[in-house]
């Protein structure tokens, strides 16, 4: 978890100002991964309202490493670094599906959600 927040949090190179700006146009990644991040989210509920708390860990865990990390985060590379288009957009979905995770896995992992979003409200403060 720390080191997939420290990648975006290294590559956030935006202002509160620009984030507040809302979004563009989203490519099919971006899409995709904020629809996974609302099924994620429905799964998550489901599992606490059943009382099912390892199911909720196990999903929270795996959409962070196996979806956000290992494919979304992956796939912005290229455009973070310069090599395709604007990276604004990318910047801010990845902030954005950040702090979700963050949520998400608040629960089951306080400690360092709690730090990682620390560190997010220092940049753009009006996070809540």
């Amino acid at each position: 978890v720390w080191n997939g927040s420290r990648f975006v949090l290294m590559n956030l190179k935006i202002t509160a100002q620009e984030f507040m700006q809302g979004l563009g146009t989203l490519s099919l990644e971006d899409k995709w991964i904020l629809s996974l991040l609302n099924r994620t989210t429905e799964e998550m509920n489901t599992h606490l309202k059943g009382y099912h708390f390892d199911r909720a860990a196990m999903r929270s865990y795996n959409f962070f490493w196996d979806e956000f990390c290992a494919y979304y985060v992956e796939k912005s590379k290229p455009t973070l670094f310069g090599k395709r288009g604007d990276s604004t957009n990318k910047q801010k979905i990845l902030t954005i599906v950040l702090l979700a995770a963050l949520r998400l896995m608040h629960p089951f992992a306080p400690f360092i959600t709690e730090e990682t979003f620390h560190l997010l409200k220092e940049r753009f403060p009006h996070l809540q």
